[in-house]
Parts: structure tokens; C-alpha cells; sequence
């Protein structure tokens, strides 16, 4: 569960708005296996009030050395340090696209999959969508919206996953197999200062069943160095790495 949490906040916490960005981008497919890999980029736009980068048409070499993943192509490189990167072993790419500037981001992939911890975890047809004035992970708690049609990880599947966020007010959906369809109700706020998102669960319900300390036993496992768990909140903590371009 924990991977999940991290794959989805993984590009809606990128990059900060700003008045001169602008990010385009479409991944026809990817694939990473043993160290290396190849991408096909069909297009990467880039313009900020610094640099303008147009391309199309790219085919892309992967090369992953512990921490880091190095993107090759012509005489073009890229090198991007996660310590997320260490710990896949494999990982499938399909129809991955994305858009973001100065009010808003969006994002659709069709199809990943993942292989980490020696864990595999599949996903089918996910968006995301972002809009505001303020810095993106602030405009997507102000009026954001994440869905996924389909996730598997272990013996578990999800479907019809979903998370809609307005004026900070939060709501979640799932259908869980083996469990049912539940519902979650809270709030969301970005204590900036501590590069913290503070997400409160005031409610999560099966059918008309109250399971909000269930809920809270099960993400228990969440916790880590970046993630606390107190009932009735949900602490993230964000690097300046992630919060950067």
C-alpha cells in the first residue's frame, strides 16, 4: 500500500506553478529490466523563463545505477536521483501524458507495472487533474481530482479508485476486493513551512458501516520515514527534491 500512496503523489507533487512554465509531455511506452531499458518519447515540450526545450520523436535509453536513472538520447541526457529508484527492479510504461503551467495540470496513463521489493503491482487507466493560482501541490488539494479504473498489488485489487479534493475539503471512493466498496470523507492541508501535507480522515465507511478505526489500524503499515499516522490525521512529509523541477 505504501508504494501506492507513493506513485500516486509522484507527479502531482513535481513541480511547483509558475507564471513562465510550461510542461508537455507524451511517453508512448517504457520499459526498465535488469538496469537498463528503452523509452519511445513522442513529444517534450519544456519552456520556463530560462530555457525552451522542443522535442519529438525520441527514442530514449535507460540506465539505472543505484539511486539513479539516466535517460539518453542523442546528445541529450537527463539524470534523475530518487532513492525510490534503488528499490525497482522492473518497471512497464504505456501511453503516459501530461500537461502543466501557470493554472493548471493533468495527466492520463494507460497502463504500468512495477516490480518493487521483489512486490509487483499493476495499473490500469488513471488521470489526474489540477487547477488553481498557488503552488500545484496547493491548487490540487483546492480543486483536484485523481481516479484509477484498476490497481493490483499482492492478492489485492482495487477498482474504480478515486480522490476529489475542493476548497481542502476531501473525499475518497473504492471498490476493494474482499472487502466492498468504501467511502472516506476529510480534509487536506499543506503546512508549507514543514513541507508537510496534513490529511484528516474524519469518516470512512462500509456501506452504512462506520470502519474509520479499522481504516487507521490497516495504513498503520504506511508509516515510514516520510509518512506518521495519528488518528485522525495522515502526515506526509516532501523533500525539496520533489517539490522541484
Amino acid at each position: 500500500m505504501k508504494l501506492f500512496f507513493s506513485v500516486i503523489f509522484l507527479f502531482c507533487l513535481q513541480a511547483k506553478a509558475n507564471e513562465s512554465l510550461k510542461l508537455e509531455f507524451n511517453l508512448t511506452n517504457a520499459h526498465l529490466e535488469q538496469y537498463q531499458g528503452h523509452a519511445q518519447l513522442n513529444k517534450l515540450i519544456y519552456h520556463n523563463q530560462d530555457e525552451q526545450i522542443n522535442y519529438t520523436n525520441l527514442d530514449v535509453i535507460l540506465e539505472q545505477n543505484g539511486d539513479e536513472l539516466s535517460l539518453n538520447s542523442q546528445d541529450q541526457s537527463l539524470v534523475i536521483k530518487n532513492k525510490f529508484i534503488a528499490e525497482l527492479s522492473k518497471f512497464e510504461v504505456e501511453n503516459f501524458k501530461g500537461q502543466t503551467n501557470k493554472k493548471e495540470m493533468s495527466s492520463s496513463l494507460d497502463y504500468a507495472f512495477l516490480n518493487h521489493k521483489n512486490d509487483d503491482y499493476e495499473l490500469h487507466s488513471m488521470s489526474t487533474y489540477c487547477q488553481g493560482q498557488q503552488t500545484l501541490i496547493e491548487s490540487c488539494l483546492q480543486n483536484g481530482r485523481l481516479s484509477v479504473s484498476s490497481l493490483k498489488f499482492d492478492e489485492t485489487r482495487i477498482r474504480d479508485f478515486l480522490i476529489k479534493s475542493g476548497n481542502k475539503d476531501l473525499y475518497f471512493a473504492a471498490n476493494v476486493s474482499g472487502i466492498g466498496k468504501i467511502k472516506g470523507y476529510g480534509s487536506s492541508v499543506y503546512l508549507k513551512d514543514q513541507l508537510t501535507l496534513r490529511v484528516k480522515i474524519d469518516k470512512v465507511k462500509l456501506s452504512f458501516l462506520n470502519i474509520t478505526s479499522r481504516f487507521f489500524d490497516e495504513i498503520k503499515d504506511l508509516e515510514s520515514d516520510s509518512v506518521r499516522v495519528e488518528k485522525p490525521y495522515l502526515y506526509i512529509k516532501l523533500s525539496k527534491e520533489t517539490l522541484a523541477l
